[in-house]
């Protein structure tokens, strides 16, 4: 029996099971019946059988131009802070979305403050947020006492860790001062913006250094309430010696 593969140029020996087929150009002879299956998969890979011709071989597709393809959205796009920052993003890159060589998302200008007291960062002085005392009142609207409130101000905060970044990260400024002065500017009760000690200034140790007993003794001597966290303690000392 005569076999014909669809490559008219194949020369070389395809075996099918126990079924050894020797092609020449692309014919081979077969003494006898093929097997059933052998018959069946040659008839279906498109090999002439007999006198009938094999299959014409598919013609091979042209490549698509890339030119000619369009491009189709799926989903929602990502937004990159460092290309395109908006101002609900917190604390965005610095220099983001610039023009030039300041703007590029991969240089050395466009850095990420992060968040406030992230690992491997110091932390940027400075109040998170506002202290204020407010009455305390019973059923009657009679004030009892007072409570302390802290009121948070996330754009205070986000302002000196991006100056933070601009300075000490971009511009290379030492780190120790950068954090000094900083801490100057968010804290001028305790601290001279201009470096310099304040040898008039009689309000005693820095609040922020007082602990347990001691910042309740300051607290009584200033005639404050001893009410709430370490922290609220030594901002209510803070403001009353600023005022």
């Amino acid at each position: 029996m005569k076999i014909t593969s669809p490559d008219k140029t194949y020369t070389g020996e395809s075996r099918y099971g126990e079924v050894v087929l020797q092609f020449e150009d692309g014919v081979a002879k077969f003494d006898g019946e093929l097997p059933v299956g052998v018959r069946q998969y040659l008839v279906g890979a498109g090999y002439g059988l007999g006198s009938k011709s094999p299959a014409e071989p598919d013609e091979t597709p042209t490549p698509a131009d890339p030119r000619d393809v369009t491009h189709v959205q799926g989903g929602t796009p990502l937004r990159d802070a460092a290309v395109d920052p908006q101002p609900e993003d917190y604390l965005p890159p610095t220099n983001a979305g610039k023009d030039g060589e300041d703007g590029n998302p991969h240089g050395p200008n466009v850095v990420a403050p992060q968040i406030h007291a992230s690992t491997g960062q110091p932390v940027v002085p400075g109040p998170v947020g506002t202290y204020e005392e407010r009455d305390i009142e019973d059923e009657d609207g009679n004030v009892t006492g007072k409570v302390g409130v802290v009121t948070s101000d996330p754009d205070a905060q986000a302002e000196r860790e991006t100056e933070y970044a601009q300075r000490a990260l971009v511009g290379n400024e030492p780190v120790p001062t950068v954090l000094e002065e900083i801490g100057a500017k968010a804290n001028p009760e305790t601290a001279n913006p201009d470096g310099e000690d304040d040898e008039d200034s009689d309000d005693g140790e820095d609040p922020a250094e007082l602990k347990g007993a001691a910042l309740d003794a300051a607290l009584e001597e200033a005639g404050l309430s001893k009410s709430g966290t370490a922290d609220e303690k030594r901002a209510r000392l803070a403001e009353h010696r600023k005022a």
